[in-house]
């Protein structure tokens, strides 16, 4: 499975890439984008094992779509006078999940499991800062390419973003560090709305 993983992964950001290179839309804000999303791939391929994975369908499907959805976006239309909130909005979401990131390191991966309960950085604030940071990027990212299709696409994943914090919290619920980190760090995503 892990391996079938990382090979997905890598075809789909390999599509992202092609779909984006042959744009001519290709925005210094898109490069920004697809190189985060390079250091997704990038991590995935040259993380550590766990033993502590859910085995649950419903989680790998989670994890699944939460993941690759993203990557099902098309270049589309810019909205000019939103630009400087773009700008904002994936600098920010960059910075917070590339941090969030760091703070993992090879403790990365899709499918909900126990790599590490990490505290530090980031998640001294929030419990899931890198979807933080994922969503504050792919909204830039829909205001720079805005099209139904995107619309649509980033609505599915952010539900299953969601329902992947979900799965998270409950494998790591099994670790009394994690239970621990709950108590001292109350929100998910966002401090004093959830």
């Amino acid at each position: 499975m892990d391996a079938l993983e990382r090979v997905v992964v890598l075809t789909l950001f390999i599509l992202l890439l092609y779909r984006f290179a042959a744009s001519t839309q290709l925005h210094w804000l898109n490069i920004i984008y697809l190189m985060g999303e390079g250091l997704v791939v990038l991590m995935l391929l040259l993380r550590r094992s766990t033993d502590q994975i859910s085995v649950a369908a419903r989680d790998w499907l989670f994890a699944f779509i939460g993941t690759f959805a993203s990557m099902l976006i098309i270049p589309g239309t810019r909205i000019d006078a939103l630009g400087p909130l773009a700008v904002v909005l994936l600098l920010g979401g960059i910075a917070i999940s590339v941090s969030a990131k760091l703070a993992l390191n090879r403790s990365f991966g899709i499918v909900a499991a126990n790599r590490g309960v990490k505290t530090r950085g980031a998640y001294a604030y929030v419990r899931h800062p890198m979807y933080l940071g994922y969503f504050l990027s792919q909204a830039a990212i829909l205001i720079m390419n805005f099209s139904l299709w995107n619309a649509v696409v980033l609505s599915i994943w952010a539900t299953f973003q969601f329902l992947r914090i979900n799965a998270e919290e409950r494998v790591l619920g099994r670790d009394p560090a994690y239970l621990a980190h709950m108590t001292r760090v109350r929100y998910r995503l966002v401090p004093w709305i959830y």
